[in-house]
């Protein structure tokens, strides 16, 4: 049978896993490889579609998007292929629709940034149409917020003390005594001083002292976590807004991944190290409809079952 199939040569920025990403600015080529059987047959003019599309969902109300990019490339005018293999090259500029931002691509529980390539090809009313299409991934260099001031050691401290953020106990007289401190290497400034500063496709970098505790640490555990604000006006039905996120919906996706730092008891006042490499994530995303951002939770477990936890902001930037 006849059969048309879409491939896009490797980008800059290959993930390894398959899916070309570029950035950008970018000149994306690919090849349309056709395999016509004995006799041939006419066709209609060949276009390569590429759209680029932020989808924004609420449970129970379906979805709607944000068209980033739409170009419509054409490879091949109106006419007739012969029976064989035929190679039709085409390229495009990776650029948004009149000139706005791209969004770097991300696949969340309420929003979804993806962008992909497909063609078809008309061949009359009573032929099979061939279709075929390739995803791939953005990437969008983006500065440390404060500009590359250095690095910065973010301090933190957990004591017994209702302003902890979250705390497992049956009764007040069920918490231990305890001190524990901690760092993060922080590489920008943003206005929130508690706010950790990362490169997304880096690694998280600090340590984590028991000073002390009268009960012994069981371990003590990092939590990834992303936020997703959709603008309300994007949604088909009413919603209250949210003045955490600046009017946004915000949608808590949950942990994203989770890292042991420290197992078992630590002698007290021992400095631990902590490096994580970051999964393959985007960048923080703060747009006019769409945010994503991210925590990074310290958790400390007791032998008693006592769990104490702080949550701290973590701004991801794309390194250039």
């Amino acid at each position: 049978h006849s059969a048309v199939c879409l491939a896009l040569l490797p980008g800059r920025c290959p993930t390894g896993q398959g899916v070309p990403t570029y950035r950008p600015g970018d000149s994306i080529h690919g090849m349309l490889t056709i395999s016509v059987r004995s006799g041939g047959w006419s066709h209609s003019e060949i276009t390569v579609s590429v759209l680029g599309k932020a989808f924004a969902t609420q449970v129970g109300d379906g979805s709607s998007c944000l068209t980033l990019m739409d170009t419509a490339v054409s490879v091949a005018p109106a006419g007739r292929l012969g029976p064989g293999i035929h190679e039709v090259p085409f390229s495009f500029l990776l650029a948004g629709v009149r000139g706005a931002p791209l969004f770097e691509s991300y696949a969340g529980a309420h929003v979804t940034i993806e962008y992909r390539c497909d063609v078809s090809i008309w061949r009359g009313f009573f032929a099979r149409e061939l279709e075929d299409g390739a995803g791939f991934s953005v990437e969008v260099p983006s500065p440390p917020p404060g500009g590359a001031a250095g690095s910065r050691a973010m301090t933190f401290e957990l004591l017994p003390s209702p302003a902890i953020e979250n705390y497992t106990a049956r009764s007040s007289h069920d918490i231990p005594n305890f001190y524990v401190t901690g760092q993060f290497l922080s590489h920008g400034t943003e206005e929130d001083p508690n706010t950790v500063v990362a490169e997304s496709s880096g690694s998280l970098e600090g340590a984590v002292t028991i000073v002390s505790s009268d009960v012994p640490v069981k371990s003590v555990e990092l939590t990834l976590l992303r936020e997703e604000g959709v603008d309300p006006s994007l949604l088909s039905a009413p919603v209250r807004r949210n003045s955490r996120l600046g009017g946004y919906l915000a949608k808590v996706s949950g942990e994203v991944c989770t890292w042991q730092v420290v197992d078992g008891d630590v002698p007290r006042g021992t400095q631990v190290p902590v490096y994580v490499d970051l999964p393959r994530l985007c960048s923080t995303l703060r747009e006019e409809k769409l945010r994503v951002e991210f925590e990074i939770k310290v958790s400390v477990y007791f032998v008693d079952g006592f769990v104490v936890s702080e949550t701290f902001p973590l701004y991801l930037y794309r390194g250039v």
